[in-house]
């Protein structure tokens, strides 16, 4: 178990990572939101609040691989599009539900999920540091803080919540296989558990041995409280 002086300092790292992404950023890209909005004279565009994503590829190389299936959700405000691209979805339609959130949450997403749609799609780096300043990743800064990772499912499961309906491996079967509908859902899921975990108020990571649970996260205010 990790003593109480580490957890304490990942505790606080964790702290400032979270706050970075959610407070200090979050007004900036608010307030930029705001002004395109207004320049726009869009009224009827809706504000959202949270966006949760996920994608689904073909392999884990942006080179060779292809994007088959993005999924977007947010309770709040109605959105949950899910985006099949062999069928001939249309990925600006997506990407534009990214520009448009307030706050982006995703599991891994500042690793593989933006830089992979970065790369595969050829997205245009303004477009891509947007995202990123405005993304909620409880994997990434936990990685960072503590320096170690874990599964959506263990993420999952930690907190009481319904695991995974797949994996990466069957969600690539699932395409080569053209089974868009199961894929979809498959995506779907991950997209909207992913929302609701990074949306408690208190989040417990699965970071000690054996996935006992070390710390608690708590977002209102962000901190790692150890037990």
């Amino acid at each position: 178990m990790l003593s109480a002086c580490v957890r304490d300092a990942a505790a606080e790292a964790v702290n400032k990572v979270f706050k970075m992404h959610t407070c200090d950023v979050r007004t900036k890209v608010d307030s930029e939101t705001q002004n395109e909005t207004d320049t726009k004279g869009d009224a009827s565009r809706k504000a959202i609040s949270m966006l949760a994503f996920d994608i689904e590829t073909e392999g884990l190389d942006s080179s060779t691989h292809g994007i088959t299936c993005a999924c977007a959700y947010d309770p709040d405000t109605g959105v949950e599009r899910t985006f099949i691209f062999p069928r001939g979805d249309s990925r600006e339609e997506f990407m534009l539900l990214l520009d448009e959130a307030s706050s982006l949450c995703a599991f891994n997403g500042a690793r593989f999920d933006i830089p992979f749609m970065a790369r595969s799609w050829g997205v245009n780096i303004t477009r891509v540091a947007r995202w990123m300043l405005k993304l909620v990743d409880v994997y990434e800064a936990t990685r960072l803080c503590i320096g170690r990772g874990f599964s959506l499912n263990a993420l999952l499961a930690a907190n009481g919540l319904e695991g995974k309906t797949g994996s990466g491996l069957e969600a690539v079967a699932m395409a080569k296989e053209g089974r868009w509908d199961e894929l979809g859902a498959y995506c779907m899921h991950d997209t909207r558990m992913t929302h609701i975990v990074t949306c408690m108020p208190e989040i417990r990571l699965p970071i000690g041995r054996r996935g006992a649970q070390t710390g608690r996260l708590f977002r209102s205010p962000l901190r790692v409280c150890p037990y």
